[in-house]
Parts: structure tokens; sequence; C-alpha cells
């Protein structure tokens, strides 16, 4: 039935990062690592479903603390879909964004984008090139290829990161096709990118160890055992760097 389909499509496509995306993890996570060990933040931003990835490493439990999921209403779902879609065409915007964010030097950037084309990410990357931080992408190769920029710079977000993960999703997004239908079903990206994103900090983490350097890592708030007072004497600082600690 096509709902195997789509989870063997997944399985696959997951497979596949631990084999083409091994180096670029690596360097992600080198990124990273070098920030948060230097007290720095790493900072998330994605329109629309990308933003998913940005809330995956958000607060989450296993996951890092000093992480600043850039998340505005403009360019959220629950803001509006349709009124995202295009305000992620908007320029000037993603500067506005990031400007009421506290970015600069030791922190990190990780800009999401599938295509990487659109104004909001490839104006994100732009700006936080010029905060000094290095910027690390999660988008499909296989998509940005396929089409045309569509800001005036002519740069796609591949063109401007310092690391690019590609998630390996094909043009379109969706990987089932339906008989007698032109259009496909089941969405990946959100999956692939969560992968990448979780497998970027946890290689992170075990720099970090490697070199001494114990990361805070966010217990469940749902495990009864579960010792936080590392964590909440650590938000102290991130209160005011953390947007929406």
């Amino acid at each position: 039935m096509l709902e195997e389909t789509y989870i063997s499509e997944l399985v696959n496509l997951l497979a596949g990062l631990l084999k083409s995306q091994r180096k670029q993890v690596d360097a992600a996570a080198d990124i990273v690592a070098r920030s948060l060990t230097g007290d720095g933040v790493i900072h998330i931003f994605g329109t629309g479903h990308s933003s998913l990835i940005a809330q995956e490493a958000f607060m989450r439990a296993g996951g890092l603390l000093p992480v600043d999921a850039m998340l505005d209403e403009r360019v959220l779902l629950s803001g509006g879909a349709l009124n995202s879609s295009a305000m992620e065409r908007q320029e000037g915007l993603a500067a506005e964004i990031l400007f009421s964010h506290d970015i600069r030097p030791p922190d990190a950037g990780i800009v999401v984008s599938n295509s990487g084309r659109n104004a909001a990410p490839v104006e994100m990357a732009f700006e936080m090139k010029k905060q000094g931080i290095p910027v690390i992408a999660i988008t499909s190769i296989r998509h940005s290829t396929s089409v045309e920029p569509a800001h005036p710079s002519g740069r796609k977000l591949v063109d401007l990161a310092d690391v690019v993960l590609d998630n390996r999703v094909p043009y379109g997004d969706a990987v089932v096709g339906l008989p007698q239908l032109k259009s496909a079903m089941g969405a990946v990206s959100t999956v692939t990118g969560a992968a990448l994103i979780n497998s970027v900090l946890i290689l992170a983490a075990e720099k970090m160890l490697a070199e001494g350097v114990e990361p805070l890592i966010l217990p469940s708030g749902n495990v009864e055992s579960a010792d936080f007072t590392r964590i909440q004497e650590a938000m102290t600082k991130y209160y005011g760097r953390i947007k929406h600690l």
C-alpha cells in the first residue's frame, strides 16, 4: 500500500543522509560546538513549514539550551498560511526579524529553506553574515538547482552558507505518486530536516565533551527523576539572548 511506500522512501532518505552528509554534518557540528564553547547562541530561522525545524531544536527534551528559534508570526503558518507564503518573498523583512534578536559573535546561524530561493531565507543569511557569524544552511540541493533565484541579488541560500546540509528532498518535496493523478503526496523535508538538526546538535555536544566542556542538555519535563538544577541556573544568563525563552 502507498503508506508503506512513504515510510520506505523516508527510510531510504534517512539512510542516504548518513552516507552523503557525514562531512557536512561534522563541519556544521564544529561551528556549533565552537560557538557554544564560547558561550554563544545558535539562532535558527525558517519560514512556513521550515520553521518547524527551528521549533524542533528549541527547548526540546534531549536538545541544547542555547538555541534561539527565530519565530515571527508574519512568516509562520499560525499567522496565516497565505500571508506566510507572501511574506517570505518580501525584501527587507529578514533584517527586521534579525534585529529583534540579540545576535553577535561567537553565535552561529542556521537558515532552513527547501528551495533556498526566496527573499527571507536569502536575506537572513546575508544579515547573519553582516553580524559576523557563520551560517549553516539546511536545504534541498535538488530543489534549489531546479529553480531560478527569486532575490534581486541573484543569489540562493546555498551560495551564502559556510556549510550546506542537503536534506536530499526531491523537487516538490512529496515522494508518493498516486495513480492517475499528477500531484504527489507525502512531504519529507520536515523529517529529514529534523534528523539533520538533531544530528548536528548531538555531534556538537560530543565534540564539546571531548574538549572537557559539558553541554547544556535539556531533560524532559515529564520524567520525574529529571534534574533541572543546572539548566535553571544557566537560564538566567540567556534571558534576552534567547527571545522566546
